[in-house]
C-alpha cells in the first residue's frame, strides 16, 4: 500500500467503523481485536494504561453501559486528518457524535489516536478523548491516575506556554515555529483547524497578530491548572488565560488544554490545542462585557 495521507485516512476510518459498530452491538470479541495492550487512554480528568484484556473489557462495558443509559442508537465518527509517523504508525484526529435516532445526544467530541501495525493488523495503541461534558464515559475510562514524577510536566508546560505567548506578543513567528509541531490540531467553540504546513501556521499567526493589535492587548497571562505525562513522549496540561489591555480584561478568562510531544532531539513541542475560546473578534462579539474572573 502506498503511503499517502489518503491511505492513512482510509485505515483510520476503517478502524473507527469497525470498533464503533462493535460498541453499538456490545461485541467485545470484535472490539478487542483492534486494540494493543498495553493501551493508553487520556481524558481531561487524567490518564490510564490498560494492561490486560480484563482492563479493556471493563472500559468497553462502561462505555456500552453509558450508551444504553443515554439511549444511544447511532454513533457517527469521521476522520478529520491522518498522517504517517513511520511505516507502522499513523496519527489521526477524529470527531464523534452520538444520536438517539436523528436526535443528537452527545458531541461532537474531538479525539486523537495513534495506530500501530502489528502482525499485519492495524490496532489502536493510544487514545486521547475530549469528553469533559459526559461524566458517564469519563467514569468508564478513568479508574486510575498514574503519576510519573521523573518528569516535571508543569515546568515543561510552563516553558512551552511562555515561549508561545512571547512569540505572539513579540510578533516572533520563528520562535513560535520552534515550539510547534506540524501537523497542529486545534479545536475550539468556533470550529476545528488542522494546520499541516508552515504557511498555514503563518496565516493563523498573522490573524492573531492583527487581533491582538486591534484589541489593544498588552499582556497575556497563563495560569497552569494541571500537567501530566500521558505517554512516554507526550504531556497534556490545562491552563487559564487572561488577555489584558492595560489592567482590563479584553475577554473573560478561559480554560484550554494543550498537548506537547517530545521529538528526537528531546525538545517538547505543541501538537494539539483544545481552546476555550476562538479568535478574539469572535469572543468579543459573544461577550462584549467581560465578567469578573472565576478561577475554577
Amino acid at each position: 500500500m502506498t503511503r499517502t495521507d489518503l491511505t492513512a485516512r482510509a485505515i483510520a476510518q476503517d478502524l473507527l467503523d469497525k470498533t464503533g459498530q462493535a460498541m453499538l452491538k456490545g461485541d467485545f470479541d470484535t472490539f478487542r481485536r483492534y486494540f494493543t495492550l498495553p493501551h493508553h487512554i487520556t481524558t481531561y480528568e487524567g490518564q490510564r494504561t490498560l494492561e490486560t484484556i480484563d482492563d479493556l473489557h471493563s472500559v468497553f462495558e462502561g462505555v456500552v453501559a453509558a450508551h444504553a443509559s443515554d439511549g444511544v442508537t447511532r454513533l457517527e465518527r469521521w476522520v478529520e486528518a491522518a498522517n504517517w509517523v513511520d511505516q507502522t504508525t499513523i496519527r489521526h484526529t477524529h470527531v464523534a457524535s452520538r444520536y438517539a435516532g436523528d436526535r443528537l445526544l452527545r458531541g461532537p467530541h474531538p479525539s486523537i489516536s495513534i495506530l500501530k501495525l502489528e502482525d499485519g493488523v492495524w490496532r489502536i495503541s493510544e487514545s486521547q478523548y475530549a469528553i469533559h461534558d459526559w461524566p458517564k464515559a469519563q467514569s468508564a475510562f478513568m479508574t486510575e491516575a498514574q503519576q510519573r514524577a521523573e518528569i516535571d510536566c508543569a515546568a515543561i508546560l510552563r516553558t512551552g506556554l511562555d515561549a508561545i505567548t512571547r512569540a505572539y506578543m513579540e510578533r516572533d513567528f520563528g520562535l513560535l515555529c520552534e515550539h510547534v509541531s506540524l501537523p497542529l490540531y486545534m479545536h475550539g467553540p468556533f470550529g476545528r483547524v488542522y494546520l499541516t504546513t508552515r504557511a498555514e501556521l503563518r496565516s493563523d499567526f498573522d490573524l492573531y497578530d492583527q487581533e491582538l493589535a486591534s484589541h489593544g492587548v498588552t499582556e497575556v497571562v497563563r495560569k497552569i491548572k494541571s500537567a501530566e505525562l500521558i505517554a512516554k513522549d507526550r504531556i497534556m496540561g490545562s491552563y487559564l488565560s487572561f488577555v489584558l489591555s492595560g489592567t482590563e480584561l479584553v475577554v473573560p478568562s478561559y480554560k484550554s488544554f494543550m498537548t506537547l510531544e517530545r521529538d528526537a532531539d528531546n525538545h517538547w513541542r505543541m501538537c494539539a490545542l483544545e481552546k476555550g475560546l476562538g479568535h478574539l473578534s469572535h469572543a468579543a462579539q459573544a461577550s462584549p462585557s467581560p465578567q469578573e474572573v472565576i478561577d475554577d
